[in-house]
């Protein structure tokens, strides 16, 4: 039990006591003078007034020793006060609240890093998204803790861009306080974990100090050993002795595993349908992924458990996810790790996997969609389109959406030929790029004016989902021509990879 604690039990008890000891002295005041306690007819008004107490002797032993008693309490609870003020804090009441954890997250794992950290902190730090801050709060703080995400071409998550030109003008330096950047990035991307450098710059421009040895330690695709190790050092620094990190990937059951381009030799897509019960998210969020087998060589089991993948998921019920995965082949021929772990799977199969919030991605509302995807981007556009009609919206809705081939590309075309029907799906515009030579943007071009409508007049909102290189860059490229920049901030939500 600790100090606090005991000392307001004994303070409880000191008043209690105080109490009984005015209830014994009023007593005696108002008895009867001469009226014997020991009489058969006063026996029941001698118990039920003083608990049994059968002669005024042994009346007044009770009451003097009760005094002695509250004497006694009175010391005790004196004694825990000094020690309470003088004795210096440990565990959790040594840490004030002088430390601040941030992130910056664009599909949620750098915020459900973060959130744990924060827990096993005993709510000794505060908690914020980088978007919430500004100069004058970060300032406040002793120690802070970045925990950021670094997106594409090392651009920082849709969440922190403010923030990062806010800071370069900041002008307020630091009075020895310390900073540690966890930066979360992907190896096999040239600007690693560039977001997570540049912040580090700024803060040490401004005077920040290193909390760790290092001011940036770098993640490679979530590498769990790496973001233990660098924790248990922030604690030990924080004089904080914590559990290590425990795993939040659960297992979720294969229901289905269907190739929707089965004459493809390569490129083949499939539908994976996993099922856990009790599984929340929202429309837009993702599944991270985590092969529990060695499938392409990568040298042991332990190795290929760090290969993590997120996927955008298809569905809109509670349990059921819903994805598109299609099977990745490197240059070299052999095949994705993830992917090709994917597509060997079989019904009953589990898959280790993790739901992580995807907020800049979610609906608004019931508001006109304009849906841009391309490939394996339709996922999360069918997902929104399923959730529209379980809705009964009745608010417009436009696919434009690219592959190669119409003939063996054209994933889920019943399910959106019935949403056409159902009028869910206002309107649709395909690109096959190798049938017809077109791209999504090319089809875009043809409908600027109309989109742009949608826009002004319906006040649609735009998502964007499939690969930046290419596709990505394109398509924001087109969308800058008419977009103003109030516009593409307010209305565009992008999921690119």
């Amino acid at each position: 039990m600790s100090v606090n604690k005991l000392l307001s039990v004994c303070m409880s008890l000191a008043g209690a006591l105080v109490l009984m000891e005015i209830a014994l002295t009023v007593s005696f005041s108002i008895w009867p003078t001469g009226l014997p306690l020991r009489q058969p007819a006063n026996e029941f008004l001698a118990e039920g007034v003083m608990a049994g107490v059968y002669t005024s002797v042994r009346m007044v032993w009770f009451a003097d020793n009760l005094l002695l008693l509250i004497g006694f309490t009175s010391l005790v609870c004196l004694a825990l006060w000094l020690v309470k003020k003088w004795m210096p804090a440990s565990g959790a009441e040594s840490m004030p609240k002088n430390t601040l954890i941030a992130y910056a997250s664009q599909t949620g794992a750098a915020r459900s890093l973060a959130q744990r950290f924060h827990q096993s902190l005993a709510q000794h730090a505060d908690f914020h998204c980088l978007s919430e801050l500004n100069a004058a709060l970060v300032h406040r703080y002793e120690k802070v803790i970045l925990v950021v995400s670094t997106y594409g071409e090392g651009e920082a998550p849709d969440s922190a861009r403010a923030f990062e030109r806010d800071i370069m003008n900041w002008q307020q330096t630091a009075n020895g306080q310390q900073l540690s950047v966890l930066a979360l990035g992907d190896r096999s991307y040239a600007s690693f974990c560039a977001f997570g450098h540049r912040l580090a710059a700024a803060f040490q421009r401004l005077g920040w100090r290193p909390l760790a040895d290092t001011p940036v330690v770098e993640v490679d695709r979530m590498h769990l050993p790496t973001v233990e190790s660098w924790w248990q050092g922030i604690s030990h620094r924080l004089g904080r002795s914590v559990s290590p990190l425990e795993d939040t990937f659960v297992p979720f059951t294969v229901m289905e595993n269907r190739c929707l381009n089965p004459d493809k030799v390569s490129r083949r897509a499939h539908h994976i349908r996993l099922y856990r019960a009790g599984a929340d998210y929202q429309v837009g969020d993702v599944i991270a992924i985590r092969p529990l087998t060695d499938t392409d060589g990568v040298g042991n089991e332990k190795q290929a458990h760090h290969h993590e993948r997120l996927y955008s998921i298809a569905s809109c019920e509670s349990g059921q996810v819903d994805l598109l995965v299609r099977e990745h082949w490197r240059e070299n021929g052999t095949p994705g790790v993830c992917s090709h772990y994917l597509s060997q799977l079989a019904v009953g199969d589990s898959v280790m996997a993790e739901l992580r919030r995807h907020e800049h991605f979610h609906l608004t509302g019931d508001v006109p969609l304009i849906l841009i995807g391309a490939g394996t981007g339709l996922a999360p556009l069918l997902g929104f389109l399923r959730q529209k009609q379980r809705w009964h919206s009745q608010t417009p809705n436009w696919l434009l959406f690219g592959e190669q081939h119409q003939q063996h590309d054209h994933y889920f075309a019943e399910e959106l030929w019935s949403l056409q029907a159902a009028g869910v799906l206002t309107q649709v515009e395909y690109a096959w790029s190798k049938d017809e030579g077109m791209y999504v943007q090319d089809k875009m071009l043809l409908q600027q004016a109309e989109l742009q409508r949608w826009v002004v007049e319906l006040g649609a909102h735009i998502y964007v989902c499939g690969s930046k290189r290419g596709f990505g860059e394109s398509v924001l490229a087109e969308l800058e021509q008419w977009l103003s920049p109030e516009q593409m901030a307010q209305r565009l939500h992008t999921d690119l990879y």
